[in-house]
């Protein structure tokens, strides 16, 4: 079994959603039929990878352990493969002999000779009637709201963006009016006015420096809860961010909290894109998973 794996991921020490992060840009490295193992002690991965394996169709071919768990999983899709396996019974590469196809042909044109005049006048009908109302079906999209600028809520707002890119779903956030400090770089002071100045000078300058929603203590909670985060091996909450970016999140900030808050382009992060609420219904309407934080 050994033999037959292509990469080993050591994600022991990392914590929830890091192994399951790491293992998914390990996976788009691999053919399909190539193997990959994991380590880890996270006592959340053996539920992650099982809901992950299910979820985009790849196989558990191995897992073992307790406080150091060991898994092998394969590059495949039993859905993909049935769909191959009937593609080629439909479709012998022998092909067929040329008799039969000549009686099909002229079956087939016989057919459509006989119904084209019938499917002429359903034609007109449909035509004529009331157009249907369309329903819509969702597509694996995850939209995040994110309202908070508290750390523990951006920080959960952000672990569930970078799992659902490592579950292969599009994610998109969008933030406003608070939740704008998760994805701003620095403050800016010059050529606002005296108000703008104001409203800079009282917001958190980017995520390092957000306070917390319990236990913010005057500030001394986030040191606290980051101190603790570094301990137990637990990503901060700017390294949370820079995953989501390297993974493909849509970071969407709010035009119009930008205005009321005094914020400037300048001030965000490279990788945020500008919309307004169009743009988050657009995302949202289209997502199986919508959430508000």
């Amino acid at each position: 079994m050994e033999s037959t794996i292509s990469e080993h991921l050591d994600c022991r020490g990392l914590k929830c959603p890091m192994p399951i992060v790491k293992i998914s840009k390990a996976m788009k490295r691999l053919a399909p039929g190539e193997r990959i193992s994991i380590e880890s002690d996270d006592p959340a991965f053996r539920a992650d990878l099982d809901a992950w394996v299910r979820k985009l169709g790849y196989t558990m071919v191995e897992f073992e352990g307790e406080e150091v768990q060991r898994a092998v999983v394969e590059k495949t899709s039993q859905a993909d493969s049935h769909e191959a396996a009937s593609m080629e019974k439909a479709c012998p590469a022998t092909g067929v002999a040329p008799t039969l196809a000549r009686l099909v042909d002229e079956l087939v044109a016989k057919a459509v000779e006989e119904k084209w005049d019938d499917l002429q006048k359903r034609f007109t009908e449909i035509q004529t009637r009331p157009a249907p109302s369309v329903q819509r079906s969702c597509s694996d999209r995850a939209t995040i709201v994110v309202f908070s600028g508290d750390m523990d809520r951006l920080f959960g707002a952000f672990i569930i963006a970078t799992g659902a890119a490592a579950m292969g779903m599009e994610v998109s956030m969008f933030f406003t009016f608070w939740g704008l400090s998760a994805i701003k770089r620095k403050t800016v002071y010059k050529g606002k006015p005296i108000t703008g100045k104001l409203m800079a000078a009282m917001l958190p300058s980017g995520p390092d420096s957000v306070g917390t929603s319990r236990m913010n203590m005057m500030g001394l909670g986030p040191a606290f809860f980051r101190k603790m985060m570094k301990k137990n091996k637990v990503e901060s909450l700017p390294e949370l961010i820079d995953q989501a970016v390297e993974m493909g999140v849509r970071l969407v900030a709010c035009r119009m909290s930008m205005d009321v808050l005094g914020m400037k382009e300048e001030e965000l992060i490279d990788s945020a894109e500008y919309g307004g609420v169009a743009t988050y219904l657009g995302d949202a309407s289209d997502s199986k998973i919508s959430l508000f934080i």
